[in-house]
């Protein structure tokens, strides 16, 4: 038996939250580790990070590949309504909470807008009336405010200082 080291984050949590658990456990023993931490309730949804469909509590966290640890949502929206604006074009897409940010921002970028790849890496989320650039590596769950299950962002040219 070996120990997994889970990295978990979801709505209401600041950071990427850690805990440890032996590859026997299952996601049913995690949420219930989750729930005793006080990061959990009964209602929340558990996701392996970038997932489309939550995970089930019967299954064995050794059912996925954990050698590089195991990084999970905390969840209450099932899935998350996304709106991207570019230049006073918006394309929307629902998405798992459990999605990272990179990927919202490579299908927007890529799929929405029709940029290349490179053209994307030039551009960065932003959240709607702010200024604020969450990291890529962030769940678009942990974004959410407490009943909303839906996001708004601009399509934003990246700022890079040249010196």
């Amino acid at each position: 038996m070996r120990i997994i080291d889970i990295f978990y984050q979801g709505q209401g949590l600041n950071d990427i939250e850690h805990l440890q658990l032996r590859d026997d456990k299952t996601f049913a023993d995690l949420k219930a580790e989750l729930i005793a931490a006080g990061h959990a309730d009964n209602d929340t949804v558990l996701y392996i990070e970038n997932e489309n469909e939550p995970a089930e509590t019967c299954g064995r966290l050794d059912d996925f590949d954990c050698r590089r640890g195991l990084r999970v949502h905390l969840a209450r929206c099932r899935r998350v309504e996304v709106e991207v604006t570019f230049n006073g074009c918006t394309v929307e897409r629902k998405f798992s909470p459990a999605r990272t940010l990179a990927r919202v921002k490579r299908w927007a970028a890529e799929r929405g807008f029709n940029m290349t790849p490179d053209e994307a890496g030039e551009h960065a989320l932003q959240i709607d009336g702010t200024h604020e650039r969450p990291p890529l590596n962030t769940h678009i769950g942990a974004l959410l405010t407490r009943g909303a299950c839906k996001l708004d962002f601009d399509l934003v040219p990246d700022e890079r200082i040249n010196g």
